[in-house]
């Protein structure tokens, strides 16, 4: 018997009761009657993830789709982080009733960071990518420059934050807004102190 924990799965604004859905986590068996089988891509196709929820359990739901790359410029966003442990310890549902293993970060960007645009479209390597198939796994790194660069926005998940990390956010945020201020005063930025 599989044990299962929950990671909650996190609306954008609204964390109320009704707006949290789980993701399936824990240790699942590698059957192959339950582990989801990806169908072949073709010739320039990359594989997209969107996210459902189940509206009976209210678990996530993983639906991929296959499309030409160059046919969905600037239609996904594409999420680049750290595998962090290879080992696949979470399991996500697939629309077909199956299921994948995921590594912790995988399953993260499922729950913190998908959830903020739902309806979109993401390519996530581990996911959207056969990790089983070499053939596939090489086709698709020789894309991955392209597959970045024709995303409408390429995020960087560096994992959950600390309790510096608003304040780090803050910063930055502060940062930019000084620098376009002062691009739109015409003025450049320096590193320069005074003496």
């Amino acid at each position: 018997m599989t044990k299962t924990s929950s990671l909650p799965f996190l609306a954008a604004q609204n964390h109320s009761k009704a707006d949290k859905h789980c993701l399936e986590t824990g240790h699942a068996e590698r059957s192959s009657t339950e582990r989801y089988e990806y169908p072949p891509l073709g010739e320039n196709q990359i594989r997209f993830l969107s996210l459902s929820v189940d509206a009976r359990t209210g678990s996530v739901i993983c639906n991929f789709e296959h499309r030409d790359l160059k046919a969905s410029l600037g239609d996904y966003r594409a999420i680049s982080y750290c595998w962090g442990d290879p080992s696949p310890a979470y399991r996500v549902l697939c629309s077909n009733g199956r299921s994948l293993l995921v590594t912790k970060s995988a399953a993260e960007i499922l729950t913190y960071v998908i959830p903020r645009n739902p309806t979109d479209m993401y390519w996530i390597d581990q996911l959207c990518i056969n990790q089983e198939d070499l053939k596939e796994k090489t086709a698709q790194v020789l894309l991955m420059g392209q597959i970045y660069s024709c995303a409408k926005q390429v995020l960087a998940w560096l994992g959950r934050g600390t309790g510096y990390s608003e304040k780090a956010v803050d910063f930055v945020e502060m940062l930019f807004d000084e620098i376009e201020n002062m691009k739109s005063k015409q003025l450049r930025p320096s590193l320069a102190t005074e003496l």
